[in-house]
């Protein structure tokens, strides 16, 4: 997973997830069946991963609190420069690898129904759950592009602020 983040899911070659894995070639092919097979695996394990993470922030922080805590930390650290593996595998795979950019879309829904569960169980409920897990992920892409193009970490947290506004008031 970590060779993929670092790398990018179509782009990362069959030698470096090798090396990432310390096995030879064939042993690969014998675990994994393809890279495919491996991409897929590894998008599952993130999006596995980041909903447990989430469901904890959510359950300590509420709904509002988590969101915006969310957004500020991707402007301002990104996954320490690496962004979200779902985010980033949607931008490098628009037009290529049918298969595991469907994996991505997939990933991306499963985090789109949590955040609508969270949403309609909240303290404070938003209006439309469909949109606010929806403009949660674009504002996390926004946001995650600013950390990207180095904004001063000050105006990048006032902008994650304003996002998790309006990402809450839907």
């Amino acid at each position: 997973m970590q060779a993929l983040w670092r790398g990018g899911l179509g782009t990362t070659s069959v030698d470096a997830l090798q090396n990432a894995i310390g096995i030879g070639r064939s042993s690969l092919y014998n675990a994994f069946n393809s890279k495919s097979e491996l991409v897929r695996l590894a998008v599952d394990r993130y999006v596995t991963q980041s909903l447990a993470a989430l469901e904890t922030l959510f359950a300590q922080q509420g709904l509002a609190a988590a969101v915006e805590y969310l957004l500020v930390d991707a402007a301002t650290s990104n996954s320490d420069g690496r962004g979200c593996l779902l985010l980033n595998g949607l931008i490098e795979l628009h037009d290529a690898d049918a298969d595991t950019l469907q994996t991505v879309r997939d990933g991306l829904d499963r985090l789109a129904q949590l955040l609508v569960r969270k949403a309609e169980a909240s303290a404070n409920p938003v209006a439309d759950p469909t949109a606010f897990a929806a403009k949660f992920i674009a504002s996390m892409a926004g946001v995650r592009s600013l950390q990207r193009a180095c904004l001063p970490p000050e105006l990048a947290r006032s902008i994650a602020r304003d996002f998790s506004a309006l990402v809450v008031a839907s």
